[in-house]
């Protein structure tokens, strides 16, 4: 695979940073084989389409008329015997990154044999998104939004297909706060925690950190207990990557379809009518009423019990991905310098026996390791210069890992303190010529108590310009 010079793009930084670790996949399945029967029975909204700019939705009139006269009507891909659903989760408006997809899974259906199996693919995979080079995929729809809204999640789709060599039937994309919602609507759900682990660098409000924990066991969890179990990604114990958070958002899956199908979920018409609300508020999906229909009467004979849960990974010679670096950007990239294996995988992903790939099949690549923790804090009153450095430095492929205001806040020149104790040697001096700042290892006596990252930039008043507040407006329209 030839050097690629990456262009990294992520939206604004808000008041209230998060992080984007988000759990849409229980959400997304959920509307695949229940929001189908709320529809049917209430009527109350209609999904739209997600790929067009101005959705135009089917009326109401059109939707039972259609559902009336499908009985004998088939999906997409249901003649090939396989249905392809590609499930999208955002932050949503309001939220910081809202636009960008850090939950990518592919769902796929076999009518004939009932099964159902999830692929997730994860969201730093480096591929290419038409109009816009090589990026991390979780982008894709953050860029099909810029080019038209509601384009998103087609352009999304676009860029999945390439890299799985399938065709994807339906799309359905939804946003982290209907998910807290839905979850305790139901009540919580019963999830068992496969280890203990503990993540002391888990995101709280104000930029800073906060230590949470989850025992092995049964646990009974409410929406926001869900989301930070499929969001943590330090956590000790094997729980510290983005593969084991994509096995514990698919434990999730399984958890809330156990609680979609209960006694208590389908004869109680007032969590109906909530449950439904809060999908239709925060779900966009182009299936229309009649598929939704066919999609829930296959969901009643799907092999849960067997079901297939991949996810593309790395750290192995058998994986079919390897984490590496370009120009200080962490990205996953395939092994093989294409997506052939991924696309085998793909293609497979029904038949355990060829899941797992020979040994002497893969080329050996060794893993570069990931790139440094980078923050970057505002040394001055000058609002949004660490947001307009942080979108700086990642257009040119650094990748940031979050910004905030120093304490103190009379910095004069830019200065980059590097606490790697030079492990990052190559990325310190890049910064260093990209700000024009010197490199130090001392450390200020204000820093907070907090963890320190590898490399800490403080941004001087010499980096104030007259068209910053131009530039910041710019940058928060996403």
């Amino acid at each position: 695979m030839p050097e690629i010079n990456i262009n990294l793009l992520e939206p604004q930084q808000t008041e209230q940073k998060k992080r984007r670790y988000w759990l849409w996949v229980g959400l997304a399945i959920f509307f695949l084989i229940v929001a189908t029967v709320i529809s049917a029975l209430l009527f109350g909204g209609e999904p739209s389409d997600a790929n067009q700019p101005n959705p135009e939705k089917p009326g109401i009139l059109r939707q039972i008329k259609n559902l009336i006269l499908s009985s004998d009507r088939k999906l997409k891909g249901e003649k090939d015997d396989r249905i392809n659903t590609l499930l999208l989760g955002m932050g949503g408006a309001g939220h910081d990154g809202a636009w960008l997809t850090d939950t990518i899974i592919l769902i796929s259906l076999k009518p004939s044999t009932n099964k159902i199996a999830l692929l997730s693919i994860p969201r730093d995979l480096l591929t290419e998104i038409p109009g816009y080079g090589f990026r991390r995929i979780n982008e894709a729809n953050a860029m099909g939004e810029l080019q038209s809204h509601g384009q998103g999640a087609e352009l999304a789709k676009k860029v999945v297909e390439n890299v799985i060599g399938l065709p994807i039937h339906y799309t359905v994309r939804v946003d982290f706060e209907g998910f807290i919602k839905v979850i305790d609507e139901l009540g919580g759900v019963d999830v068992y925690v496969d280890r203990t682990f503990i993540d002391t660098q888990f995101p709280a409000p104000n930029y800073k950190f906060q230590t949470i924990s989850f025992e092995k066991g049964w646990k009974k969890m409410d929406g926001q207990t869900a989301l930070d179990y499929a969001r943590s990604r330090h956590g000790n114990n094997g729980e510290g990557n983005d593969f084991a958070r994509g096995r514990r958002q698919q434990k999730i899956l399984a958890a809330l379809k156990e609680k979609a199908f209960s006694f208590s979920t389908f004869f109680n018409l007032g969590h109906l009518q909530n449950i439904f609300e809060n999908l239709n508020a925060h779900l966009q999906t182009d299936l229309e009423l009649w598929e939704i229909s066919r999609f829930y009467k296959m969901a009643k004979n799907l092999d849960y019990e067997n079901m297939i849960s991949r996810v593309l990974s790395a750290g192995t010679d058998q994986d079919p991905l390897v984490e590496t670096n370009y120009n200080g950007a962490a990205v996953l990239a395939p092994r093989a310098g294409n997506y052939d294996e991924i696309k085998r995988l793909a293609n497979n992903l029904f038949d355990i026996s060829l899941i797992k790939t020979p040994q002497d099949t893969i080329a050996k690549t060794p893993a570069v390791p990931a790139g440094p923790r980078i923050q970057i804090q505002n040394g001055t009153w000058f609002l949004g210069l660490a947001a307009l450095a942080k979108t700086d430095l990642e257009q040119k492929g650094i990748v940031i890992d979050s910004v905030a205001n120093a304490k103190q806040r009379n910095y004069e020149k830019t200065i980059i303190y590097d606490f790697s104790q030079g492990k990052y040697a190559a990325a310190t001096d890049k910064l260093s010529e990209e700000l024009n700042a010197k490199i130090s290892s001392d450390a200020p006596t204000d820093l907070s108590d907090e963890p320190l990252p590898d490399i800490l930039i403080i941004i001087g008043k010499d980096k104030a310009q007259s068209s910053n507040a131009q530039l910041i407006q710019t940058n928060t329209t996403l």
